[in-house]
């Protein structure tokens, strides 16, 4: 007897999606402008960010499939014109990679949604629908100035500089059609940083000649305040600059506007050459000098204000900030007052005089 016997086998191979870049949704070459001048002091610490722009896609961009898909995209620096990328600290983004640009001092963070973009590809961006079809999505990116070293003023940063980027959706198991190119993104325009500081002298200050008798009757009696100002002299435009908070934006490939500017400020500590008592400046001594007296010091932070009527008194290892100036003055004053008060149970006619070294950070 024969026994035949038949085997029936079968297989099955899982369906592929099938994809393509969208029709309806093309991709993007941007090439956004950035141009604008700014002042950035050469006492910003380093790691500050001096100049940010938000950047957005003129429309969406984004695939087609033939069914339901659900795709990662990924954002990945495509060329670097500048050199790559050195790791330093950062006061808005912590230790970061930051690519220089062609002016040293200057370097360049291209990065959105809390994701900073390198030659390693991260995962930006999502494209998902339930059915066949096409998914776009609008391209929103941040490029940032960083301060890595000294700042020659005049210095002019040229945008083309910058990494190029470039957004994709990688090959993907279950996939086929893939990668879809979704947008380019490389810079054009130029940012001049100014960092010049004003010119300053030493200030010499007539306290005046007063009598025992008439202004010290005990202690804590003062004379009327004196005019003490530092002038700042030959500054140039505190024109400010686009912090983190205080970004320009740009659509498409026209030209970066808006956002307010950060204010250049002035962070002023004074250091007097003789001790300090209770806030008070002790006098140079000597065989002739005036006893129990000292100089008090007082200031104010507004660069208008009426210097003999000060805000604050000066106590000892204050450092205070004024706001510079935007109206393009080259003489700023920052207002500073001095007056003698009596410090001891008994004065003794003499010589007062004292010496103070005072310090301005541009910041």
């Amino acid at each position: 007897m024969l026994l035949a016997v038949i085997l029936g086998i079968s297989t099955s191979a899982e369906a592929m999606v099938t994809c393509k870049a969208s029709t309806a949704y093309p991709a993007e070459t941007l090439i956004p402008n950035i141009n604008t001048t700014s002042y950035a002091g050469n006492d910003l610490p380093l790691g500050s960010t001096i100049y940010d722009s938000h950047v957005n896609g003129s429309g969406m961009t984004g695939v087609s499939c033939d069914a339901s898909f659900n795709l990662k995209a990924e954002m990945v620096v495509s060329d670097m014109p500048s050199g790559a990328p050195t790791l330093m600290s950062t006061s808005a983004y912590g230790t970061v990679y930051v690519y220089p640009t062609n002016v040293s001092g200057v370097g360049v963070i291209p990065w959105g949604n809390d994701k900073r973009f390198s030659g390693t590809p991260a995962e930006y961006g999502v494209f998902s629908v339930g059915s066949a079809g096409d998914n776009g999505q609008t391209l929103l990116i941040d490029i940032s100035l960083i301060k890595t070293g000294p700042i020659a003023s005049g210095a002019t940063v040229n945008a083309s500089s910058f990494p190029h980027l470039s957004w994709d959706i990688p090959n993907t198991s279950g996939y086929t059609g893939l990668p879809v190119h979704l947008a380019s993104i490389s810079y054009t325009g130029t940012i001049q940083f100014i960092t010049r500081t004003c010119t300053t002298s030493d200030v010499n200050v007539s306290m005046g000649t007063h009598e025992i008798a008439d202004k010290f009757t005990g202690v804590g009696s003062t004379t009327d305040w004196v005019d003490s100002s530092i002038i700042l002299q030959d500054c140039p435009s505190f024109s400010g600059y686009h912090s983190l908070d205080s970004a320009q934006s740009v659509t498409g490939n026209n030209t970066a506007s808006g956002g307010n500017v950060t204010a250049t400020t002035f962070s002023v500590s004074l250091q007097p050459t003789n001790s300090v008592t209770d806030d008070i400046v002790g006098l140079d001594p000597g065989t002739d000098a005036a006893t129990g007296v000292g100089i008090q010091l007082g200031y104010s932070t507004d660069t208008d204000a009426d210097a003999t009527m000060p805000q604050t008194l000066w106590t000892s290892g204050t450092t205070w900030d004024v706001t510079a100036p935007s109206d393009g003055r080259s003489t700023v004053k920052i207002p500073l007052a001095a007056r003698y008060i009596q410090n001891a149970s008994h004065a003794t006619p003499g010589k007062a005089n004292a010496k103070v070294i005072f310090n301005i950070d541009y910041k």
